[in-house]
């Protein structure tokens, strides 16, 4: 394998997530939501594997994303889509979340994270728009 594969890795990530997002908007439009989380947990891998931007090349050993990822699909197991949001190193992730199962999940990332590190958000139904 020739050296410097980190950017053809990262170029793999960029063109399959651009695919994805063209994806997600069609099953988003038709109300698909199934299909919608697999694309997230595909972008979340490929985030992973190829973008690597899940924890600092300079410090290694901190890895609270990856901590959290994992921590999240250990507490909610099949009903959970949890995916880096942002570049990863502000310490972000965004989780998808039966409501049922919301409270109970933010109150469990506050035990490990702190009070206040988990958001429970509510997406509206006619997305981002001008309001004044």
């Amino acid at each position: 394998m020739p050296r410097g594969n980190r950017a053809a890795l990262r170029v793999i990530h960029y063109v399959t997530e651009n695919r994805r997002v063209r994806r997600a908007i069609e099953v988003l439009k038709s109300g698909d939501i199934d299909t919608f989380l697999n694309i997230e947990n595909e972008a979340e891998d490929s985030s992973f594997k190829c973008l690597q931007s899940i924890y600092s090349a300079s410090n290694p050993k901190v890895q609270g994303i990856s901590v959290a990822l994992a921590a999240s699909k250990l507490y909610l197991k099949d009903d959970c889509v949890a995916r880096i949001q942002g570049g990863g190193f502000a310490g972000t992730i965004q989780a998808y979340v039966k409501i049922d199962a919301a409270r109970g999940y933010c109150e469990y990332m506050n035990s490990l994270y702190g009070e206040g590190s988990c958001n429970i958000l509510k997406i509206r139904k006619y997305g981002g728009m001008q309001v004044i």
